[in-house]
């Protein structure tokens, strides 16, 4: 099989790969990260800053792979650094930086390095990536293609590997609903200027950007059966909110909102949120904030690398880091 890899720049290009990117999603393992509605919804709202530089890799014309990164302006003081970044990382952690059709990983992965290193447009490429084997993977290639890579752990969301049986029953409550599919933007929203408001970890969850990014990734994910969103509500008010998203056998709480003095209703939807997990068979569960860490077992670990690139600003770039 011979694979042809591309570097597209023009985002109305991107734009128009949406439907053939679907279709590969579809025919991939199916990390939610790299769903062509998260990162449509992410150049529009938040990608702003930057260019999009995405190679898509085709096998006799068909797309078999695509890895979307956004770059960013120079920054920095005698080293002007062009650096690349995962589109949409930062939000949730990515399972993988490709996208590529099953049985075909490895060969796109290599397709895309190729393109990558070949591009002089870059400095250096950070991004943060869960599960051991596709870091492994990377940075086994990375090697191999003589790129310099620098790794650390990162600690993030608390997680839940347990059943929910684990959570203790919830005094009584109004039984949180899922919310319907036509309130869900609007109920979203509200979420998130809660959980803006009462976590201080969550307060990006208010800003305009990040409730214009879940308006329009979510009615597609909800769609594609990608989000479940669980709700209490009194007197026709909302009391809490609990936004999950399914990846895999993967869940992570997005955003959970509670109203003053509904604390009860928000135990209630994180708690009905595992039991839906467990019930869908998922093998974890990533907690929105540390309120329950009685709840987790232990927090996401995950790996930030950062890759020089072939330029002489990288190799320079490089060096300094060595010193650091």
């Amino acid at each position: 099989m011979t694979l042809r890899a591309e570097i597209l720049r023009d985002p109305e290009a991107v734009s128009a790969l949406e439907r053939e990117w679907a279709e590969l999603w579809r025919q991939s393992a199916r990390s939610l990260t790299l769903h062509p509605a998260w990162i449509a919804a992410w150049r529009v709202s938040l990608g702003t800053g930057g260019d999009p530089l995405v190679v898509v890799v085709r096998a006799g014309g068909v797309l078999v792979g695509v890895a979307p990164f956004n770059l960013r302006p120079p920054r920095g003081g005698a080293l002007r650094v062009r650096e690349l970044e995962l589109m949409a990382d930062g939000i949730v952690a990515a399972r993988a930086a490709v996208l590529a059709r099953t049985g075909d990983e490895g060969a796109v992965l290599d397709a895309v390095l190729d393109a990558l290193i070949a591009d002089r447009g870059w400095d250096r490429l950070e991004l943060t990536l869960v599960g051991q084997r596709e870091v492994e993977a990377l940075v086994e290639r990375l090697a191999a293609h003589g790129r310099r890579v620098e790794r650390s752990e990162v600690r993030g969301r608390p997680l839940v590997t347990a059943p929910p049986e684990r959570v203790p029953p919830i005094a009584e409550s109004r039984s949180p609903v899922e919310c319907p599919p036509s309130r869900l933007v609007e109920v979203a929203g509200a979420i998130a200027e809660m959980a803006a408001r009462s976590s201080p970890g969550a307060r990006r969850a208010g800003e305009p950007g990040f409730v214009d990014f879940l308006s329009r990734a979510l009615p597609p994910l909800a769609a594609a059966n990608l989000c479940e969103l669980w709700i209490v509500e009194e007197g026709g008010r909302l009391a809490a909110g609990d936004l999950v998203l399914v990846d895999g056998d993967r869940r992570v709480e997005l955003l959970r909102g509670v109203a003053p003095g509904w604390a009860i209703a928000g135990e209630a939807v994180r708690r009905q949120a595992l039991v839906r997990a467990a019930e869908t068979g998922a093998r974890t569960v990533e907690l929105a904030d540390e309120s329950a860490a009685t709840a987790a077992d232990e927090h996401v670990r995950a790996t930030r690398l950062r890759v020089f690139g072939p330029t002489a600003t990288g190799i320079l770039h490089s060096g300094y880091a060595s010193l650091e």
